[in-house]
């Protein structure tokens, strides 16, 4: 009778259905990414840099409609600031608008590709959009030089590819090995919460280095 039940027990127990904790966790949303204007939303829009007499600013989206504006005195990075004076502001997406607000009742509101901005000493004071080109943009490879990659054709990469628009894709390496210091100009792609993921990111590459450089102590030391 006890092996009846027991059989009984475990037939009905095969029956239930069994979830596992990890299975009834929805799976997290990847975060998009874009790599044109049309497809890249508001935010892409907003974000860049913008001019007045004073100096410079510029524009970082960090997702979640929040933002982060940083304004230089006497112009932007490399085309007249001061090097000194170099405020960030906090701000945040207000319907069409976006908001900043600091120190010394500053305050700051960016719509429609200007920035108006009041402190405790006056305004308003505007800021309009600029769209810098690096002088160097189009000009021809210096007589001698490898051209790994011009715009047409991926013959100097191992496996190379170009897509739709003529751009090189990822995953592949350079046919010839150089021992150099490389400088690049690449396009500003928009992703949805990178910043949170570039933090984190360094945040790992940070404890990795002092766990290293706290292994190389210790064997010094032993060896000593």
């Amino acid at each position: 009778m006890k092996v009846a039940f027991l059989i009984a027990c475990a037939v009905v127990l095969s029956a239930v259905p069994v979830h596992s904790a990890d299975g009834d966790k929805p799976a997290k949303p990847k975060p998009p990414t874009f790599l044109t204007i049309e497809t890249a939303g508001p935010d892409y829009v907003a974000q860049g840099e913008y001019l007045n007499d004073w100096g410079g600013a510029q524009v970082i989206a960090l997702g979640e409609d929040r933002f982060r504006l940083v304004t230089f005195k006497g112009g932007l990075p490399g085309a007249g600031w001061d090097k000194e004076t170099r405020t960030e502001i906090e701000g945040k997406r207000d319907g069409g608008k976006i908001a900043f607000a600091g120190k010394d009742e500053f305050k700051a509101e960016l719509d429609g590709g200007k920035i108006t901005i009041t402190t405790a000493n006056g305004g308003p004071y505007t800021m309009e959009k600029t769209s810098r080109t690096s002088p160097t943009m189009g000009a021809k490879a210096p007589t001698g030089s490898v051209v790994v990659f011009g715009g047409k054709g991926a013959g100097e990469w191992n496996g190379g590819r170009t897509d739709d628009r003529g751009l090189l894709m990822a995953g592949t390496t350079t046919k010839r090995h150089w021992k150099m210091k490389m400088w690049t100009r690449m396009r500003k792609v928009k992703m949805k919460l990178v910043w949170k993921w570039s933090q984190g990111m360094m945040m790992r590459m940070r404890r990795r280095r002092r766990m290293r450089r706290g292994k190389r102590r210790k064997g010094m030391r032993w060896r000593v």
